[in-house]
């Protein structure tokens, strides 16, 4: 990946304790072999290597999400809950990796772990739909490694929130076309916004009660945003464009929420505040 100056990749010891091992039901079988044909055919990637997928009890599923919180960002999470705390947008003491634990542990039945390589499924989750959108996250982690795109140091928030919005974005992408069949790709991309905006929006009220502000709306430009940058960069080059954002993310939000800036590599300036 296109890192900062100066940036180095950090490798990430794998540190979780082992999954429990569970046969999956038939309806869930079924279910798997279904999402892995349709991620891989719209994704148009082919699969390298057998992809497991676990069913947790609830309890589980939070337990992990809070150990993957953790691996995967936990103190840059706590200076950033700092920061956040100083400039009055969570209140002191937030602990926004627990934060950001529950937030997954409550918005999705499914997860993609890139440190099991396996795809985490609450007990009697039947989102199809979902799980495909989670396989996507696991062909983005053989192809262009998740890990070395998500861990990189020195940290840098926006930057980080951008390659989040590739992840997100790509997925959900696959998503909405196997929802909706070609007609996606003949809609126009002011009304893939509108309906992004409208879903979330809801989503924003039903969730939004329960957590601050700062860790909704940065899920939300993850998603909603992410899903029209990537549909805009699909419509312009195809699939082979969407995996170039893997190899050469977008350097900042801003380009995220303007896609030329993008196409014209019109990189971010850095301020300076003494």
């Amino acid at each position: 990946m296109s890192a900062s100056p100066g940036a180095a990749l950090l490798p990430v010891e794998r540190t979780l304790p082992p999954l429990p091992v569970r046969p999956l039901s038939p309806k869930l079988l079924e279910m798997r072999a279904r999402a892995l044909e349709v991620s891989s055919r719209l994704r148009e990637l082919d699969w390298k290597n057998e992809v497991g997928m676990t069913e947790l009890s609830g309890w589980e599923y939070g337990t992990r999400a809070n150990e993957m919180a953790q691996a995967l960002g936990g103190e840059e999470l706590r200076q950033l809950g700092r920061l956040g705390a100083a400039g009055g947008i969570v209140p002191e003491g937030t602990d926004l990796v627990s934060l950001g634990a529950s937030f997954l542990a409550v918005s999705a039945s499914a997860t993609y772990s890139p440190l099991d390589k396996q795809i985490l499924l609450v007990d009697k989750a039947n989102d199809e739909q979902l799980v495909t959108h989670e396989f996507v996250h696991a062909l983005q982690d053989q192809h262009f490694d998740l890990m070395k795109l998500l861990v990189v140091r020195p940290f840098n928030f926006d930057h980080t929130e951008a390659v989040f919005a590739i992840i997100e974005g790509d997925a959900m992408n696959v998503q909405r076309r196997a929802e909706e069949g070609d007609a996606y790709g003949r809609r126009s991309m002011e009304d893939i916004a509108r309906q992004e905006t409208e879903r979330f929006s809801q989503y924003r009220t039903e969730v939004g009660r329960w957590f601050p502000p700062l860790l909704i709306e940065t899920f939300i430009f993850r998603y909603r945003d992410g899903t029209r940058f990537v549909e805009a960069v699909r419509r312009r080059g195809g699939e082979r464009a969407v995996d170039e954002l893997f190899l050469h993310p977008p350097a900042s939000s801003e380009q995220i929420l303007h896609p030329d800036k993008y196409f014209q590599t019109e990189v971010p300036r850095d301020v300076h505040v003494d």
